[in-house]
């Protein structure tokens, strides 16, 4: 199945999405990674992440995001450099 966003398949999506990471410099792309490493679980695995309290519940309740985020809590982010709030399973 070939999906299109915005007229462009997703293996053209792709390719231009690694034509802009080549073409930043080591900086941003240490930026870029850190983005994408924001905050992980205990097992490795990504935290789903949001800028405000309101989103981060929403996404938990919705069920489409069952069962992998279901019972999970929204939680204010403890570092600092990245700010907003995640889902995290209870203790």
């Amino acid at each position: 199945m070939i999906v299109k966003k915005n007229s462009l398949t997703t293996e053209q999506l792709a390719q231009e999405t690694l034509e802009t990471v080549r073409k930043m410099s080591p900086e941003e792309k240490a930026e870029l990674r850190a983005a994408m490493n924001r905050s992980r679980r205990r097992d490795g695995s990504f935290r789903a992440w949001f800028a405000s309290a309101a989103e981060a519940v929403a996404f938990a309740e919705d069920p489409r995001n069952h069962p992998t985020y279901q019972g999970d809590v929204v939680v204010r982010c403890q570092k600092p450099e990245f700010g907003g709030f995640h889902l995290s399973r209870p203790d």
